[in-house]
């Protein structure tokens, strides 16, 4: 699957390439000199207060269950996420195909929430690091499975000369040698395999225990769906969440929240 959706990645960026070449997105970046909101800050001031951090996700579709959820709008999720105390930073999928996503997502969002936006997407080449910035976004997802060493050096670099934070995601053993040695202050482990989605919460202690750093928020993104798998994860070490798929598919995404963090402490 991971594979699947790389190759459709580089055909769509053949066209956004054509239709805006990146010497003139560098033009238009340099000259409005965009201003990030500090996404990674934001989740060491929610940590440090003795609270984990949640990065909560803007999902209206995935590969492995189709469509999540059809009768509430890009505006309304986005209203929602800003209103709640327990939400530090937003997530914005913006793969077409498979997460029924859009780029215009993030500036959409950008203009009816105050908090940090994360644009989360396959992102292969350079181009979409200066395409994120463009249109809002305050961080990016890399994939480590995705990238060779190099490229995720490379891209590191990149965005750190932008301002813009970056959150490392690995989810398999192949990733690990990619990551030894490098300065990552945000690392996201997955529960889902990306190349058979399937989950198991099982894997984020399994991968943490096999990495030697100790980002300074630490990730855990995809299964959660109650309080008992946050505390669960809390006491192995994880100290911010990724939540997309179980607040998009409740009725009431707020309450559902606060079911999973109310009270909770690190």
């Amino acid at each position: 699957m991971l594979e699947e959706i790389v190759k459709l990645k580089i055909e769509e960026l053949k066209e956004v390439k054509a239709s805006l070449p990146i010497r003139e997105l560098k033009s238009i970046i340099k000259q409005n000199n965009y201003r990030t909101r500090g996404f990674l800050n934001t989740l060491k001031n929610k940590i440090a207060s003795g609270k984990p951090g949640l990065i909560a996700e803007i999902k209206f579709a995935s590969p492995s269950k189709g469509v999540i959820r059809n009768n509430i709008s890009l505006e309304e999720v986005s209203d929602v996420y800003e209103r709640n105390s327990f939400v530090d930073c937003i997530s914005v999928l913006t793969e077409k195909r498979f997460f029924h996503g859009d780029i215009s997502f993030i500036t959409k969002t950008r203009t009816i929430t105050t908090k940090p936006i994360l644009r989360k997407d396959f992102i292969i080449d350079e181009y979409q690091i200066y395409e994120s910035i463009y249109y809002g976004a305050d961080c990016i997802l890399l994939i480590v499975s995705s990238l060779s060493r190099s490229q995720l050096v490379e891209f590191l670099d990149t965005s750190k000369e932008l301002g813009l934070d970056v959150l490392v995601e690995i989810f398999e053993d192949d990733d690990i040698q990619k990551i030894e040695g490098l300065n990552i202050e945000l690392l996201g482990i997955n529960s889902r395999n990306l190349k058979t989605l399937e989950v198991s919460l099982d894997n984020h202690l399994y991968m943490l225990n096999k990495i030697n750093l100790r980002p300074s928020v630490l990730v855990a993104e995809s299964g959660i769906k109650n309080r008992y798998d946050v505390i669960r994860e809390i006491s192995n070490g994880f100290n911010a969440f990724l939540i997309g798929e179980s607040i998009m598919s409740s009725d009431n995404m707020s309450l559902k929240i606060n079911s999973l963090f109310e009270g909770v402490n690190l």
